[in-house]
């Protein structure tokens, strides 16, 4: 049977099928990760007495336990194995193994889960070449790991603790953000002042009622103030917008407020607005208010505000219409006399309207290039945002084993978090580097460093983060004694309802993580500032790039990830972003979007993660896709990506030499409407002119007899996950064995309800030369 039809015809095997015993060799090496750890065996995780090596409980740890860690249990792990974690001397949890990745770095990441009675358990771990961390948590209830490996046999020791809550110490508790004021990376044309023009003086609202005219109002004081003497000790001028945002096209309310703040009386006065005119229109202002250009041929508003009388208020309401000019914001700066404000209002795309109602709102559908007004051609993919890692040696020496797993284990911990939020973000660490930066320096002074590149140690960030192709970066500094928090981050688009155009949000996109936090989702938490999101309404006071991107709480109960414990007076912080239609602890986990005080941190995250992955084109490539075919002949939204490589997926390649250490991996998209329906994944594989094959559960090479009913699922059958991740050879050295030869590889998925098999069209082919 020709490799190009097999799924297609699914005929009876040939009766002579034979396979080279370099073939089959090469089967036991295929991957780390594929041997099922038998029943009956010891626990992967046991209690210890004490440990061998002389590693410290982790720090602000509670509840910590000496443990060991079977090592080879860990070597055969594979999709669907079982694990035996025992948490205390009484009480064992199983565990089934449902996702396994690796990093670019060759850090593993394995994802396991299971139920203990009616509570529902998660693992992730993370594993690097000598350590290991990994984060267990249930409903209301975390435990983390952090082990070592003997340099003798691999045998690993080190602590399960229960972690302590820096986060409520209540020393500046709510001090882990910064709203940067973007319009200050603008550049703002220099100011000239027009000299005042003649004319009846405006009426305006006097304290609530109209202001008479200067002819009947001039003050005949000798020491009355004009114009030119106006200043901060003698006037006080405001300014305020309709909100915090409005969409293109729409109109600008900008109310102004004069006081009198002096003894004196102010004859003649008259304010000027800059900027507001040179990119949108002017809809409404009092009848003494005008256009005119500046000596530098600017459009201001020049309006005429008449005589002031000692502790005189006067006010008034001018209207603009926005358009594609006005983006990213109106700026609007008032000059009286000596005294300037400077104001603006962020003027935004809809990030929000859905025409099709397939989920990926309309401006999303742009970027991804799909169509809005169809909603089959739905991209339903998670979004891959690049992370570039900066760790500085304090953080090194705090886990001589292994930082950059540290850091690994961090991001596996907020992937694990978007998965079971229902928020389709996957965070790639696709650099990690050293800097030699200071680690006496406070948080503060770090992060604008970092942002600015004023200290020499970020000199090459920039270099690194578009030869990476890295959306975001994140510095790693250990925790510093007496500060009540784990990370410092700018909140990205704060106030513009989902839009991150302006190119200040991409340069602002860097956050501070202290590496030895006790609190394994501080990642998810900083970089939830970067994506947008506040602490909560009752924090803050208000959310953070919509209204509704915050945390949310129930006083005595719970809060999400971006809120703190102390501030609902409660003890337990749940493993997802709030969400009004997801559980937490019998609760909703959020309020509605629309509601005054809303919490769907979930939507907001959802729709702001196509423009962060856009940040920078993608350098560390990703798997490439597929053709795919289905069984019934239907159309499939189901993506299969495969690709080998020489470096470590640093790039792929189709072609290898009997020399170069080769890794094969897939990724399975699960089509949506197959998601959580049990099923199985299929992996065959051959040489050229030599017949297909298939890998068994335990990663053993099996014959095929060609039929449907004859697959032997990869990993066994079970529930399928959106997301499946396949190493199918890992780190293998081919040798002369294979000299001139082709490898071909199909990977398939199949639906036991409605008996549906979607499958790669054609193989995928790996010259070895």
């Amino acid at each position: 049977m020709s490799h190009s039809s097999a799924f297609n015809q699914l005929a009876p095997k040939q009766s002579h099928r034979q396979v080279s015993a370099a073939l089959r060799g090469m089967a036991v090496l295929f991957a780390l990760f594929y041997l099922s750890p038998l029943l009956g065996q010891q626990a992967f995780l046991y209690p210890l007495q004490q440990l061998d090596n002389e590693q410290a409980p982790p720090t602000f740890a509670e509840l910590s336990q000496p443990i060991g860690l079977d090592a080879a249990q860990l070597n055969d792990l594979r999709l669907g194995a079982y694990l035996s974690l025992q948490i205390s001397e009484t009480r064992q949890i199983r565990l089934q193994v449902v996702m396994m990745d690796r990093y670019v770095n060759g850090d593993h990441v394995v994802g396991a889960e299971g139920r203990d009675g009616d509570r529902f358990f998660s693992l992730t771990v993370t594993r690097g070449q000598r350590s290991l961390f990994g984060h267990l948590s249930s409903d209301d209830e975390t435990f983390q790991i952090y082990v070592i490996a003997s340099v003798d046999d691999g045998h690993y020791q080190g602590w399960i603790y229960k972690p302590g809550n820096l986060l409520e110490i209540g020393q500046d508790f709510q001090n882990d953000y910064i709203i940067l004021d973007k319009s200050e990376q603008e550049a703002v044309p220099q100011i000239i002042s027009v000299l005042p023009a003649t004319g009846p003086v405006l009426p305006m609202q006097l304290d609530g009622t109209l202001a008479q005219s200067s002819d009947v109002r001039k003050a005949e004081s000798a020491d009355a103030v004009s114009t030119s003497a106006i200043n901060s000790s003698n006037f006080r001028v405001s300014q305020n917008f309709s909100s915090r945002s409005v969409l293109v096209g729409s109109t600008v309310d900008v109310s102004l407020e004069f006081e009198n703040i002096s003894s004196q009386t102010h004859n003649d006065l008259y304010v000027e607005v800059y900027f507001v005119l040179e990119n949108s229109d002017l809809v409404s202002a009092p009848r003494d208010c005008r256009e005119q250009l500046s000596l530098s041929l600017q459009k201001t508003l020049y309006c005429e505000l008449g005589d002031f009388v000692a502790g005189e208020k006067k006010s008034f309401t001018y209207s603009v219409l926005t358009d594609e000019r006005a983006k990213p914001r109106v700026l609007s700066s008032l000059v009286i006399g000596n005294l300037r404000l400077d104001g603006y209002i962020n003027v935004v795309e809809d990030i929000r309207l859905d025409t099709d109602g397939d989920g990926i709102s309309d401006f999303n559908e742009m970027l991804l290039a799909t169509n809005a007004l169809d909603p089959s051609s739905v991209d339903g993919s998670n979004s891959v945002i690049d992370i570039l890692a900066l760790y500085t040696p304090g953080a090194a020496s705090i886990y001589p084993y292994g930082v950059q797993t540290r850091i690994n284990q961090l991001i596996s911990v907020a992937n694990q978090i978007y998965a079971d939020s229902g928020v389709k973000i996957t965070l790639r660490p696709v650099y990690h580097g050293l800097v030699d930066y200071s680690d006496s320096n406070d948080m503060d002074a770090a992060l604008s460093d970092l942002i600015e590149k004023s200290d020499s140690a970020f000199d090459n960030v920039d270099n690194l983060r578009e030869a990476y192709g890295a959306d975001l970066v994140m510095l790693f500094r250990p925790s510093q004694v007496g500060e009540g928090r784990c990370g410092l981050a700018p909140v990205g688009g704060f106030g513009t309802n989902g839009d991150l155009s302006n190119p200040a949000e991409k340069e602002s996109a860097y956050s501070h993580i202290s590496v030895d936090c006790p609190v394994d989702l501080v990642a998810a938490h900083e970089l939830g500032h970067n994506m947008g999101l506040s602490h909560s309404h009752l924090e803050d006071g208000s959310g953070g790039t919509f209204n509704f991107s915050t945390g949310y709480g129930v006083e005595g109960q719970f809060v999400t990830v971006m809120a703190y414990p102390a501030a609902f007076n409660a003890k337990t912080r749940v493993s997802f972003f709030s969400n009004p239609l997801s559980d937490c602890l019998g609760f909703a986990c959020g309020l509605d979007a629309e509601h005054e005080f809303g919490a769907d941190a979930v939507q907001s995250l959802n729709l702001v993660r196509h423009q962060i992955a856009n940040y920078f084109p993608t350098e560390v490539p990703d798997l490439p896709g597929t053709a795919i075919s289905t069984r019934s002949g239907g159309i499939s939204a189901a993506i299969i990506s495969i690709a080998a490589s020489r470096d470590g997926g640093l790039s792929f390649s189709n072609v290898v030499s009997t020399s170069d250490s080769v890794s094969l991996e897939a990724n399975v998209e699960v089509d949506p409407q197959h998601i959580g329906h049990d099923g199985g994944i299929y992996v065959l594989i051959g040489l050229k002119g030599q017949g297909l094959f298939q890998l068994n559960q335990l990663g053993e090479l099996k014959e095929w007899d060609g039929t449907v009913e004859g697959l032997i699922a990869f990993g066994g059958e079970r529930s399928l996950r959106k997301l499946e991740h396949l190493s199918i050879i890992d780190g293998f050295r081919v040798g002369s064995a294979f000299s001139n030869q082709q490898l071909s590889v199909y990977v398939a998925y199949w639906v036991e309800s409605s008996g549906e098999l979607v499958y790669m069209r054609e193989p995928f082919t790996l010259v070895i030369q």
